[in-house]
């Protein structure tokens, strides 16, 4: 049997895993968002307000909240569809940023002491449920025409254009599906605290699923999984060592970032040139299997295999 502690972190892992699925949606089309978290944080309020202060059923909060981002969302990727990379990463951390300070100075959400009480009605399997049908529908929209798509406006977006595809619609679709996914994880996450507050919407939040996103991998929804549930993990097995565990976290993403930038899971399998290591190791490599006999017979064997 599990503990009632691991209970929680785990279901705390799903419900940032789904979140972490959505950013990884948004990042499919090339773009980056600093304000992820915001959009997490207003489906939470959303819920919270249906919920607590109007006292309507729980599951009807599941689609006031994602309907109401799904506005908000795709409002704000159309007014900043012009924007690229860095300059869409400002936009979205002011749109966060002033989301926050409005829930700081609304009373009807509570202030800083937050939104409260929320019911407490997110449960491990209801969370693990969402999150199966979520990499589910990740799994057949990789391989979907709207999938391939998404993959090629992230590779060259001048290609895509001229192969017909609408770029601006693509990376509207693709911040709102994100935002969405996003709204999903607020709910889960509102009743499963019990209270929401405005800190729940800030940059360091965001930066925590951007860091979850780069570590597990960009090119794949599995490194967002991945790399949400080893960094979340990883400190409270690291517990044995209350002053070096952050220590361990924090050189464990450096030394990741170094040596595989793309993240440790990506398109290319393991042993492909990425990063500085292959990048000096792999040239070095074929010269010595050009210089032992081993690689010489090998050599002398390909090329006899190819002469007509």
């Amino acid at each position: 049997m599990i503990s009632a502690y691991w209970l929680e972190i785990l279901t705390m892992a799903g419900i940032m895993s789904i979140a972490a699925l959505g950013l990884y949606a948004i990042k499919a089309t090339g773009q980056l968002s600093a304000g992820h978290a915001a959009f997490m944080g207003l489906g939470g309020y959303a819920s919270g307000v249906v919920t607590g202060k109007l006292g309507l059923p729980f599951f009807l909060s599941f689609v006031v909240a994602v309907a109401l981002v799904l506005v908000v969302a795709t409002a704000f990727a159309y007014m900043t569809s012009r924007l690229r990379f860095f300059y869409q990463a400002v936009g979205t951390l002011a749109f966060g940023e002033t989301l926050v300070l409005v829930m700081y100075n609304v009373p009807y959400f509570g202030g800083a002491s937050g939104l409260q009480p929320i019911p407490l009605q997110t449960t491990f399997t209801l969370v693990y449920v969402i999150l199966g049908l979520s990499i589910y529908f990740f799994i057949r929209f990789e391989h979907s025409r709207l999938g391939q798509a998404f993959r090629c406006v992230w590779e060259d977006d001048t290609v895509a254009a001229s192969m017909g595809i609408d770029v601006t619609k693509t990376r509207i679709l693709s911040f709102t599906m994100g935002s969405a996914f996003a709204a999903l994880a607020g709910v889960l996450y509102a009743h499963f605290l019990g209270i929401i507050e405005p800190k729940d919407l800030d940059f360091l939040r965001s930066l925590t699923l951007l860091i979850f996103v780069a570590f597990g991998g960009l090119e794949t929804h599995w490194g967002a999984l991945f790399g949400t549930y080893v960094l979340t993990l990883l400190p409270e097995v690291a517990r044995f060592s209350v002053y070096d565990r952050y220590t361990i976290y924090g050189a464990l993403i450096v030394v990741t970032m170094v040596f595989r930038p793309k993240g440790l899971l990506t398109r290319k399998p393991l042993g492909a040139p990425d990063g500085p290591i292959a990048r000096v190791g792999m040239p070095l490599l074929r010269v010595l299997a050009a210089v032992l006999p081993v690689g010489r017979r090998a050599a002398k064997a390909k090329a006899r295999a190819e002469r007509p």
